[in-house]
């Protein structure tokens, strides 16, 4: 029973995803806007040529990729609510409270040190699946499980080490 769970909950999220509306919306799909600034980098380049190795939809693609795939790793994402000026097109929520870090610390190391790596593989599968649409922000909600059940390790090995001492 336990092999079956571990490999449901990476599908049950990508289920998730697929099942939602604004499923259209995603990296591979450049608006107007994109397509301005594309021709406008292109166009920077001396050689036409050149413009259209360097700077192309593929590049495009790559890059929003990268910045969903590392914005979704940013701890400030999930414990602190930045400043409004620093992120302006991302409304900020503190989704957990920032006194969590530490247990969420810990449970990290205890998942690597008792060698759980279905719920680290179900973080990255769940991160790589939202970072391709057009805004992880919408889709974060996905990794609540991960963070949640590893803040809870961290609180459980903390107990345990606690009675040992005492």
């Amino acid at each position: 029973m336990h092999k079956k769970i571990k490999y449901f909950l990476p599908l049950l999220s990508i289920g998730i995803l697929l099942l939602q509306k604004p499923f259209s919306k995603t990296i591979f799909s450049l608006s107007d806007l994109d397509t301005y600034y594309l021709n406008e980098r292109r166009s920077l380049y001396p050689n036409p040529v050149i413009g259209r190795i360097f700077e192309n939809k593929a590049t495009q693609v790559i890059y929003q990729f990268k910045k969903n795939f590392f914005n979704g790793l940013d701890i400030n994402l999930y414990f602190f609510a930045t400043h409004p000026r620093e992120r302006p097109e991302v409304s900020e929520v503190e989704r957990f409270n920032w006194l969590f870090l530490p247990f969420f610390l810990s449970g990290i190391f205890y998942q690597l040190r008792k060698r759980i790596f279905w719920m680290v593989s179900y973080f990255f599968i769940t991160l790589t699946s939202i970072s391709f649409f057009g805004s992880i922000d919408n889709y974060i909600f996905l990794l609540y499980p991960f963070f949640i059940l590893t803040i809870f390790l961290g609180i459980y090995n903390f107990l345990k080490k606690s009675e040992k001492s005492v």
